[in-house]
């Protein structure tokens, strides 16, 4: 069973059911409901980005990786290529079935994806600030595209709501690296905890966590009268724990570098909507 979970994450199949999770609990705060159809390409979209990625990644390393997830696309290298190649057909064929503001959603998402990877390609490799925050903002555009393109007009709370959650979807990316910093120097991975320093790095967490949680104050205090939806504070309540479990992997390292349970923890932040959608 533990195997098949670790496949899980190595495919991030886990990362694209909290993409879904994420997207509904928007759409619930704003006062829409998601197609099966903006779902699945939902799914795909996160799904292509995450592994296009780490298939970027497995390649660039000479030799065998030590962290696992690289290990496993350098293993399976072609055969996850082919299933992207399928996943990419699939995707094709469902917008067909797609409201037009949400494709035209889509078509922003995909020009900014496509930006991404040539950026990061062009980039200087000793600053990955570019890489990790514009990853944060493609996820967290992606997220929102589906609730944003059915609900009309743009009010102050989902703007509110998109920096509050980018903010929480760019400590996960952040965070993680301080964990995998001695695997990345192993395989000589240029990631953000060697390129900037765990200190520094740790610096900017600490930052955005004050920042997150003054957010967070002001939209408990604040801003439930200019929602359209009946569950804001409990949405509130429910970003308030996603960083409560993010802030635990920096108190207790140590806990949570064992059999890799801060990607366990860190990415099930995401699973946390389910306590407003069930």
């Amino acid at each position: 069973m533990r195997k098949v979970f670790r496949y899980i994450q190595f495919l991030s199949l886990d990362v694209v059911l909290g993409a879904i999770l994420s997207s509904m609990f928007i759409a619930a705060l704003i006062g829409v409901s998601l197609t099966t159809e903006i779902l699945i390409g939902l799914g795909i979209a996160i799904w292509l980005i995450y592994t296009a990625d780490h298939l970027i990644d497995a390649k660039k390393i000479k030799g065998e990786a030590i962290n696992p997830r690289h290990a496993f696309h350098q293993k399976h290298f072609k055969s996850i290529a082919t299933i992207g190649l399928i996943a990419i057909l699939i995707g094709t064929w469902n917008i067909s079935f797609l409201p037009l503001e949400t494709v035209k959603f889509g078509g922003i998402l995909t020009f900014c994806v496509a930006v991404y990877f040539v950026t990061i390609r062009l980039a200087d490799r000793k600053s990955l600030w570019h890489k990790e925050m514009s990853a944060a903002m493609i996820y967290s555009f992606g997220i929102f595209a589906g609730p944003l393109s059915l609900s009309g007009d743009i009010p102050y709370s989902t703007i509110f709501l998109f920096v509050q959650f980018s903010i929480i979807v760019i400590l996960n990316l952040f965070i993680f690296p301080i964990f995998e910093v001695e695997s990345d120097r192993k395989d000589d991975m240029k990631s953000l905890a060697i390129t900037v320093g765990v200190k520094r790095l740790k610096g900017v967490i600490n930052f955005l966590f004050v920042l997150v949680f003054i957010f967070t104050a002001i939209g408990m205090l604040e801003l439930p009268m200019l929602s359209r939806g009946n569950n804001w504070f409990l949405g509130q309540v429910i970003m308030l724990l996603m960083m409560g479990v993010l802030l635990s992997l920096m108190i207790w390292p140590s806990f949570f570098i064992k059999h890799n349970r801060y990607r366990l923890f860190g990415d099930g932040v995401f699973y946390f909507p389910l306590i407003m959608l069930l």
